[in-house]
């Protein structure tokens, strides 16, 4: 393979293909609250909603305090910014 990141996400608590490689590797399985937001043992994401979490990351790794869609997120079909 010569192109893409070579990157893989998986969910261990959705899904049970994800489930089972979850367990082999012995992850831990993290589930979220009746309300949505991901339980307080989630280290940095306790109480965030999935949205919340993700825009939080994004602004971490990007060194900036502020953040526009159009730096980062894309349609994986069509590489256009959401």
């Amino acid at each position: 393979m010569d192109t893409g990141t070579g990157l893989v996400h998986i969910a261990p608590g959705h899904g049970e293909e994800d489930y089972e490689l979850g367990r082999a590797l012995r992850l831990k399985i993290y589930n979220r609250r009746r309300d949505g937001r991901f339980v307080a043992e989630v280290e940095h994401f306790a109480g965030l909603t999935a949205w919340e979490a993700n825009l939080a990351k994004i602004i971490a790794t990007s060194g900036s305090r502020s953040w526009s869609p159009s730096e980062y997120a894309q349609r994986t079909r069509t590489r256009t910014s959401l």
